[in-house]
């Protein structure tokens, strides 16, 4: 996908940014471009590194619970942006509830996925327990979780 939005990117960049960005790097210290490159190349390689991590997120638990962290990630980003910046005047108390609803919704998950993991793993009979617990696994997109798997003695 990215090298077909930097394909479909450029034309535009260049009919429409290009010019400016020269003529603000023309009148700009003799570092200052260099050290402006510097922060994209860097902001380009945290993106990559961002990458990797969340295929190793996806590869060692599953698509739902990164789909989670995502969020969770989310409404923290959102949190400290209204502490650490004082933006308090731009939170609103419809963010806020869904901020708190959002978080419950996370916990809840994490509470029935850890209960569903340990009634399968402490029951005596698992092939029991697995023939009515994959197709609801299955539903909820973990079940070729490798990690998920390995804890209850499948794999």
């Amino acid at each position: 996908m990215a090298p077909v939005s930097l394909l479909s990117l450029l034309p535009v960049f260049f009919a429409t940014e290009y010019r400016p960005l020269l003529a603000l790097a023309a009148t700009m210290p003799s570092g200052a471009p260099a050290t402006i490159l510097q922060l994209v190349l860097l902001s380009c390689v945290n993106a990559v590194l961002y990458n990797v991590v969340h295929f190793m997120v996806i590869a060692a638990t599953c698509a739902v619970t990164s789909t989670v962290l995502g969020m969770v990630k989310m409404v923290v980003l959102l949190l400290l942006s209204n502490t650490l910046l004082d933006e308090y005047h731009s939170l609103t108390p419809s963010m806020a509830v869904g901020m708190v609803l959002a978080m419950c919704g996370f916990c809840w998950y994490g509470v029935l996925k850890t209960k569903l993991v340990s009634s399968m793993h402490s029951n005596k009979n698992l092939t029991t327990s697995l023939s009515l617990t994959v197709p609801l696994l299955r539903k909820a997109s973990c079940a070729d979780s490798p990690k998920l798997k390995q804890r209850i003695n499948v794999a």
